[in-house]
């Protein structure tokens, strides 16, 4: 493993928590720490749905819905410095749902050599929509001329993922099968794809969107793909006692809403 640049001393702080932030709501700040995983509602119906997922840049206070730094995939990929300084990156989000399951200190340094890793991999040129992937979570891009691995394509769930797959926690069972998502859910959870799918053809380039099927999500569904919502679903399960709960399986797509 490799040194990390970040100090987080000896010490493990055991306190776990998943909380959603309601403005207006009277509740006392708590403080999540980096690498926290954040999700953002949808700004449509149901209200409870969570159309994003990132995972925290640095420790915060947190009481009320706030845009807070991140690392995630966008798209495009923010997983450091480099890549959050590219064309369209937005190395925020809007935290209206924070989970810590309190990671200890060889989890957080695992964390940041799965960050340092992705953020190296050669993604020089390549549109957002290039970068990204709905089914499966993620990919590898080769070389067509060697099958060399490059660099991946994630979703945004995708990216939370095998981030903490990189610390050993397994927050889905991703070889289980998923619950069925239908065509108005697809659109909720991927609301930058239903626009970009009816714009004319100079905008999807610039964005590097093709189509449905180089996404991974072909035909007319139901598909079976990972909604953001899923993640919190299993992090709520973390407590003092069992930090570290088995791999989640979904149940329904209704788990795709999260209200705490």
């Amino acid at each position: 493993m490799t040194t990390s640049p970040h100090n987080y001393g000896n010490a493990v702080n055991s306190s776990v928590v998943t909380r959603v932030l309601r403005a207006g709501k009277t509740q006392p700040a708590c403080r999540f720490r980096r690498y926290s995983v954040i999700g953002m509602y949808t700004d449509s119906d149901p209200e409870d749905f969570v159309r994003h997922v990132a995972i925290l840049r640095e420790d915060i206070d947190l009481q009320e819905p706030t845009e807070v730094g991140v690392y995630h995939m966008g798209p495009p990929l923010v997983a450091g410095e480099k890549s959050a300084a590219e064309r369209f990156a937005k190395p925020t989000c809007r935290a209206d749902i924070a989970s810590d399951v309190a990671l200890d200190t060889e989890e957080r340094e695992a964390i940041d050599d799965w960050l340092a890793q992705v953020e190296k991999q050669n993604r020089d040129g390549v549109k957002p929509f290039q970068q990204y992937v709905v089914h499966p979570h993620f990919k590898w891009v080769r070389s067509p001329e060697t099958g060399r691995r490059i660099r991946c394509r994630f979703s945004c769930a995708g990216f939370v993922i095998e981030c903490y797959r990189a610390a050993d926690i397994l927050l889905l069972d991703t070889d289980a099968e998923l619950p069925e998502v239908d065509e108005r859910t697809l659109r909720a959870a991927y609301p930058d794809l239903a626009r970009l799918e009816n714009r004319e053809p100079p905008i999807k380039d610039r964005f590097g969107f093709k189509n449905r099927e180089d996404l991974g999500i072909a035909g007319n569904g139901p598909w079976r793909v990972i909604l953001a919502g899923y993640l919190f679903h299993s992090l709520k399960r973390a407590t003092a006692d069992n930090k570290r709960p088995e791999a989640y399986v979904p149940k329904s797509a209704t788990e795709g809403c999260f209200s705490g």
